[in-house]
């Protein structure tokens, strides 16, 4: 006689052994921690600690400055009618307040650089970022951001924290943390042309670049109107330095007689040709450099009394330097 089969109950299926049974789904293995969590920066601001920027414009500018602060927790007061010790009257804000802090830098003058001081609050520096207003192109306008310890005095203060340091544009900011530091005379200058007034009568140009400036000379172009006194004027550039030395002499490729209405034009290889009476070329050094409080400048040899220069431009990389 045999025994009796022992059928399943029906009914939710049993504890599965391991490798009987496996998920079609990817478990989680990633958490995020919500309590006790680090500040996402690692600055940490004390009373006594000033931001301080730096500007500098080739032309009347604004530079707003934004700063984001995490303020360290504080104590909330409770009502007038409860006391200083009830558990429910005085408390501790655990959660950190973030406070923003704008500033508008005004710079009324070109190449005059402005020193701003912007008193913080303790806590931890998360960000801040500068962006310009009426610039649009990248070397106009340098800003230089650094945290100081006390008072801060210009040109020298006691950085201990340099933040960012970088041209910017009226649609491409710079900041902290995600900036660059870069030394003003760093990247593309600025391209720019620059107009000369006419000299008087029988006298030569002169081009003096800002002092708070570093210039790179890419061509220039005038008129010269030779009178009718007899002699053979022969126009040349010059390059001096700050000093007043004669460092470059650069000299035409035919001279100039009298009577005429000549262009006089001069970039880095010109070719020397006479092909046009009416274009004089001048070559200018391939990296025609300029130091700051130097000159760019016509030297016309037997140039006389009713000679006279008109419609004088000069194409330049310029960068803010000295600063």
């Amino acid at each position: 006689m045999g025994g009796t089969p022992i059928l399943v109950n029906p009914g939710q299926p049993g504890p599965q052994w391991p490798g009987e049974f496996e998920s079609a789904s990817i478990p989680n293995i990633v958490t995020f921690g919500f309590k006790n969590v680090a500040p996402p920066s690692p600055i940490y601001i004390q009373r006594d600690d000033v931001l301080v920027i730096d500007a500098i414009s080739s032309v009347v500018e604004t530079i707003t400055v934004n700063v984001r602060l995490l303020l360290v927790p504080f104590e909330q007061g409770g009502q007038p009618d409860q006391s200083a010790g009830a558990p429910t009257s005085r408390g501790v804000i655990a959660r950190g307040v973030i406070e923003p802090i704008q500033r508008a830098i005004s710079l009324p003058t070109a190449y005059t650089p402005v020193f701003t001081q912007i008193p913080l609050t303790e806590g931890y520096l998360l960000a801040i970022s500068g962006i310009g207003t009426a610039v649009s192109e990248r070397g106009m306008s340098w800003v230089r951001a650094f945290l100081v310890r006390g008072a801060a005095a210009f040109p020298t203060p006691s950085t201990f924290e340099t933040l960012f340091s970088d041209y910017v544009t009226a649609s491409h900011p710079c900041g902290w943390p995600a900036g660059r530091n870069l030394f003003p005379t760093e990247g593309p200058g600025n391209l720019k042309t620059v107009s000369i007034g006419n000299p008087a009568a029988g006298a030569d140009w002169i081009y003096t670049p800002s002092s708070a400036t570093r210039t790179q000379f890419l061509s220039f172009d005038a008129q010269l109107v030779t009178s009718a006194a007899v002699a053979n004027r022969i126009p040349r550039i010059q390059f001096i330095d700050s000093l007043g030395n004669l460092v470059a002499q650069c000299p035409p490729n035919a001279v100039i007689a009298a009577s005429q209405t000549v262009q006089v034009t001069g970039y880095s290889d010109a070719m020397n040709t006479t092909a046009d009476p009416s274009t004089v070329v001048i070559g200018l050094p391939g990296q025609a450099w300029l130091e700051r409080n130097g000159q760019f400048k016509s030297n016309t040899v037997a140039i006389q009394a009713a000679d006279q220069w008109s419609n004088i431009q000069i194409q330049v990389f310029e960068w803010i330097d000295n600063f």
